[in-house]
């Protein structure tokens, strides 16, 4: 009996970050090339949260002469996304697995995004897990160094929307675009996975756009703090230095044979 097998498929769309050399540039703060990525000068957008590509899928396929880079901690959802993305064959949309707040500070150039989307983040309903909330004042503000035009959050929960306005007003880089801040309907835009579920059941969805009006300069030591990552930054080093021992002693084994 012959057994046939297949070879996996190889994510044809997903950045590795942890390749040794992409943990290197996140090290030495040195961004990837993402035209170069790409393979084309097109302007670049960014989704953070994006699930199984709902909303990034058909943006990239409407929108051909636009790149997308797209941020999910889930691997698994994400690697649905760039299977959806290598069917339709649609090179502009590039995936990261992780830490948004880590992987875009480190691996994206100042001011090299256009617009930027914040689909639904997790609210963290209890008092003692807002600390981790995607959107914070710092946040805002690393996100304000690497893009130049227009923020989009779209959120389910009134509360998160309220802290969403309160963290925009205190990042002092952005200004709202409607005047009444959020929008219940925003024809065009491209609906998630979750927002289909949340308007089937009459949940009410609350969209707020803003300009970027200020350019801030971050500070890289209150930013690591208020962000927690202090431990991924550490580990990073530690596995860093880890590769450097290995190699070395690769290098004094072959001279003593």
């Amino acid at each position: 009996m012959i057994l046939k097998t297949t070879e996996a498929r190889v994510p044809a769309n997903i950045v590795n970050w942890r390749n040794s050399e992409v943990k290197q540039n996140i090290l030495d703060n040195k961004a990837l090339d993402w035209r170069a990525l790409f393979g084309n000068t097109n302007p670049i957008d960014l989704e953070i949260g994006i699930g199984n590509g709902s909303f990034l899928v058909p943006f990239c396929s409407d929108n051909s002469t636009r790149n997308m880079i797209g941020v999910e901690i889930e691997g698994l959802y994400l690697k649905k996304a760039d299977k959806r993305l290598s069917k339709e064959n649609l090179g502009n949309g590039k995936l990261l697995i992780g830490d948004a707040k880590l992987l875009i500070w480190k691996l994206v150039p100042e001011l090299a995004l256009e617009n930027v989307y914040i689909n639904y983040p997790d609210p963290w309903f209890k008092k003692r897990h807002k600390k981790r909330r995607m959107v914070n004042p710092w946040f805002l503000q690393m996100i304000a160094t690497k893009m130049n035009s227009v923020l989009t959050v779209a959120t389910d929960d009134e509360e998160y929307r309220d802290w969403v306005v309160e963290c925009i007003k205190e990042s002092d880089c952005f200004a709202p675009i409607f005047d009444d801040i959020w929008v219940s309907h925003l024809p065009g835009y491209y609906q998630t996975k979750y927002e289909k579920k949340w308007k089937d059941l009459g949940k009410a969805v609350f969209y707020m756009k803003f300009n970027k009006v200020r350019h801030p300069g971050l500070d890289a030591n209150e930013y690591i703090e208020t962000q927690n990552l202090q431990f991924p930054l550490k580990k990073l080093e530690k596995e860093r230095m880890a590769t450097i021992g290995l190699k070395e002693a690769k290098v004094i084994t072959k001279e003593i044979v």
